[in-house]
């Protein structure tokens, strides 16, 4: 049946065609916005991407929103070598698409528009977009293959984590005020020792991010050689009964970053991988720097079949 549907689309577009080139050999033709969308589709079925452009211009002169004529130029734009025309195109559609089915049509286009344009990430993106709004199983998985192909393609790989949570011990504090060795409480000179109360366990939230990204400098059959990054940022919120414990405390006073950058290289062995890396990196608490490391090592994979890098 999809099948014997997608024939006869392209016989009626082929159909509409030839009706348009004979009434505009002879007169000039009036169109209605409904017939210049139909003629649009068509041109853009038939291989006729300058004329599905000049239809879908011509919509748009006349209505900035109509989503037919984006979807063709998002579709076209690309074949006259206009990717980001393409893009942007396909991006007005996928604001006024309403349905699952109108947003996975435009987040593909938009995707394969940005894929030719060279931005393989961004089209990573707009896949994920359509994933999301797949309207059936053979749509997810089409979509699933292309960005695996787009995923070995890209030079990029960038990985993305946040996170917030509340939390009774946002500082890492003890939760005793008494302070004690061994479960039994310190003295010094008769007196129990206290834990200050900016050591002790503060409630309220944290909140994370943390960025990996990674640049693929070479890579062949046998080898494979990335430059990574990582950016880690923690953060938290004193709650109320926090900030009376410790008036004088800020927010900013526990907060700490982490941040690193690596090179490594990897080269297969019998059953796996053999790779070497190093990596420069530092750590602030409370806006001040806390340590800095360099860390070199060394590592064996083991593979499975079907396993790549």
């Amino acid at each position: 049946m999809p099948r014997f549907v997608t024939w006869l689309t392209k016989v009626s577009a082929a159909f509409a065609l030839c009706l348009w080139a004979n009434a505009s050999a002879s007169q000039n033709l009036s169109l209605s916005a409904d017939e210049a969308r139909a003629l649009a589709q068509a041109a853009a079925i038939q291989g006729r991407p300058e004329l599905a452009r000049d239809l879908a211009a011509a919509l748009l002169r006349n209505d900035r929103q109509d989503r037919a004529a984006l979807i063709v130029l998002a579709a076209v734009e690309p074949q006259l070598g206009r990717p980001a025309q393409g893009r942007m195109a396909g991006v007005r559609a996928w604001r006024l698409s309403e349905t699952r089915p109108q947003k996975y049509e435009a987040a593909r286009l938009t995707a394969f528009a940005a894929a030719r344009e060279g931005r393989e990430t961004l089209a990573q993106i707009w896949l994920r977009r359509a994933a999301a709004n797949a309207p059936t199983d053979a749509a997810l998985s089409q979509t699933a293959s292309d960005y695996r192909q787009l995923r070995r393609i890209n030079p990029w790989n960038l990985r993305l984590a946040f996170d917030a949570a509340p939390s009774s011990n946002v500082n890492g504090g003890s939760s005793s005020k008494i302070l004690l060795v061994n479960g039994e409480p310190v003295t010094l000179f008769g007196l129990i020792g206290q834990i200050p109360d900016d050591q002790q366990a503060l409630s309220g939230w944290t909140y994370s991010a943390d960025i990996i990204a990674e640049r693929r400098l070479s890579e062949s059959e046998n080898q494979r050689t990335a430059l990574g990054f990582r950016l880690y940022g923690r953060g938290v919120a004193l709650s109320d009964t926090a900030r009376d414990v410790v008036p004088d405390a800020t927010n900013a006073d526990y907060t700490s970053v982490y941040t690193e950058l690596g090179l490594t290289h990897l080269r297969r062995a019998e059953g796996g991988l053999w790779g070497v890396n190093a990596a420069v990196g530092a750590n602030w608490f409370g806006g001040e720097l806390s340590y800095t490391h360099l860390r070199l090592g060394g590592e064996r994979r083991w593979l499975g079949d079907g396993q790549s890098w």
